[in-house]
């Protein structure tokens, strides 16, 4: 009997692995959000690559750090984009999103 369990046991955890191993994974290609401020007759444009996750990838202007008031490092886009728009309204810019 506990043969038979054991059998039982080993074929439920291999038919669990082989189904496991047939599930594709979704591929997901980094998106990218590009946003354009005027401030002081200044344009800054912002090209942000982030991940199925919304964590930022990478900046093409790295100076946005310059914008942060705690020094925290930002790492999800739709806070990044938060930040970014409020900074610029509140100085007396625009947001050409």
């Amino acid at each position: 009997m506990k043969k038979l369990i054991a059998l039982l046991l080993t074929l439920v955890c291999v038919l669990g692995l082989t189904a496991c191993s047939e599930v594709e994974e979704k591929k997901f290609e980094n998106q990218v959000l590009s946003l354009s401020f005027e401030l002081n007759g200044k344009t800054y444009t912002y090209n942000i690559e982030y991940d199925s996750d919304n964590i930022i990838v990478k900046v093409d202007n790295t100076d946005y750090y310059e914008f942060l008031e705690d020094g925290e490092l930002i790492t999800d886009v739709t806070i990044l984009d938060t930040e970014l728009t409020d900074y610029f309204v509140r100085n007396g810019g625009t947001s050409n999103k």
